[in-house]
């Protein structure tokens, strides 16, 4: 990550009133190297940059900046860092046990330095060149503000009672702290499972990362809102069920932080197809668990996960290589060109020069073990991307409406053309619905199991010849045009 980051970083903070949600920003004391205290004192208040020593037994997760030299795979695995998204071509951010640091040797050591997570998290630190920003700007103040735990549940039930027709409120389960989890359903019979294509949004799992659980409130509005007076809202809401979870982490919301209240990183708490194929909840934190439980409950044709510190559409995959196009998702057909169009229909995400316009496979960023979205896809058939939102990860209020305009249509797009596809209605000689069958396309070579009658799947444009499995076993082929969703089915009937 360049400097034209931070220089839109900078463009964004420049924009920014001194107005905060329910959250106190600790300035952490500054650390003793040999006896020296490094600290730099500035108007967003005292920030500690110094080399880092820890003392023994104090295994606290520390925010530091450490340079690429280092960060080999095996110093990595063997110190626990945990990388943020902030990289640029000499540094690396992210999280080291106070315990692996302490021990490292002392010219390693010395080459990192501890980091004011809070200062970098608003933008008031850019963590490579240690530059600080001003707290306090004489811009407008934000139409609107964000909402904490309590604002966010009074809107969402706000919205579902006003809407009840299309709208229905439900908690996943409680959070560590006893906060619900909350989820919106929409579409046009909320209440009834009709073999709609189902689509997911999750937003905030790290709780300091807080756009997307902004943008997911706005697009549950303009759902709710437009559903009445316009036909594309209309069309994408009758046709599709639609899953919107505002805040995985409400939590880490609320104590401004990264993690959840018992520290854990939900976006390493995941199942990892590449070391761990126990697909099981247990041992996992309880948000991980409640959005695992909700895979299980449905199967979502397309989702995505919004997080902060970047400006991208990430595609899987994050825990391996995506060089070969035999290594890459087996639908990166279909994933790649969405996520193209989201990034180019965003002017400043299609202008980060520091990925393809915008667009980036995940673990040629950095590798992410234990995500949800690797996780999504193996596990659960889904087809699951991660958009970043914006470069500073709690910006001012006031940059949401800027961030709402520029992914708006990027929303509603993907919406349609994760509609897009073949839509199968599979009965037998009786024409009863068949349980339990497999899809195969030409096009892609997963296939994919559903477990009654109708089968969605997102596919490349044009004609596509699917084969329906029954116990592995081919026993239908049929060949169909790939259509956005319109509530009607192509017919396989099958004799078994």
């Amino acid at each position: 990550m360049g400097s034209p980051i931070f220089t839109q970083m900078r463009r964004q903070v420049n924009r920014r009133v001194n107005r905060r949600v329910n959250r106190q920003v600790s300035l952490k004391s500054s650390l003793i190297v040999g006896g020296v205290l490094a600290s730099c004192l500035t108007a967003c208040g005292e920030l500690r940059t110094a080399k880092v020593a820890l003392k023994q037994n104090d295994n606290k997760l520390v925010y530091v900046r450490v340079p690429n030299t280092l960060l080999t795979k095996e110093w990595v695995q063997s110190t626990g860092f945990n990388r943020d998204h902030a990289k640029n071509n000499t540094y690396a951010v992210g999280w080291l046990p106070s315990t692996e640091l302490n021990q490292l040797t002392f010219d390693d050591r010395s080459e990192i330095h501890r980091l004011d997570e809070a200062a970098v998290t608003d933008g008031r630190l850019n963590p490579f060149t240690l530059e600080t920003s001003p707290t306090k700007f004489d811009s407008p103040a934000a139409a609107e503000e964000y909402h904490n735990y309590q604002a966010m549940t009074e809107e969402l039930r706000r919205l579902a009672d006003s809407h009840s027709d299309i709208a229905k409120l439900t908690s996943l389960g409680k959070s560590s702290q006893g906060r619900d989890l909350w989820m919106m359903t929409v579409s046009d019979q909320v209440e009834l499972d009709e073999g709609e294509p189902e689509l997911l949004y999750v937003a905030n799992m790290h709780g300091d990362e807080v756009v997307g659980r902004e943008l997911s409130i706005y697009h549950i509005r303009s759902l709710l809102d437009n559903y009445s007076v316009d036909a594309r809202t209309k069309r994408i809401v009758n046709n599709s069920k639609i899953f919107i979870v505002p805040s995985m982490n409400p939590d880490g919301f609320e104590m401004h932080q990264r993690y959840s209240a018992v520290n854990t990183d939900l976006n390493r708490n995941f199942p990892d197809f590449t070391s761990d194929n126990r697909d099981n909840s247990t041992g996992r934190a309880i948000e991980t668990k409640a959005i695992m439980d909700l895979h299980a409950a449905h199967h979502f044709i397309a989702a995505i996960n919004f997080h902060g510190g970047e400006v991208c559409f990430n595609l899987p995959w994050d825990t391996k290589a995506n060089d070969a196009p035999t290594e890459k998702f087996a639908d990166d057909a279909v994933l790649n060109p969405m996520g193209r169009a989201w990034a180019d229909s965003n002017p400043t995400m299609a202008a980060n020069s520091s990925f393809d316009r915008g667009l980036t496979y995940g673990y040629e960023w950095y590798e992410v073990n234990g995500g949800m979205q690797d996780w999504a896809i193996w596990y659960r058939a889904s087809m699951h991307a991660t958009v970043e939102l914006s470069y500073v990860k709690w910006p001012d209020a006031s940059y949401l409406s800027t961030a709402w305009l520029e992914n708006k249509e990027a929303m509603f797009a993907f919406h349609e053309r994760a509609l897009t596809g073949i839509h199968l209605e599979v009965v037998n000689d009786q024409g009863a619905l068949v349980p339990n069958f497999e899809v195969s396309i030409e096009s892609s070579s997963r296939t994919l199991s559903y477990s009654f009658g109708h089968a969605h799947r997102t596919t490349t444009d044009g004609p596509q010849k699917a084969t329906i499995l029954i116990g592995g076993r081919a026993v239908k082929s049929i060949t169909v045009t790939a259509r956005m969703f319109d509530g009607k089915y192509d017919r396989v009937s099958i004799s078994r």
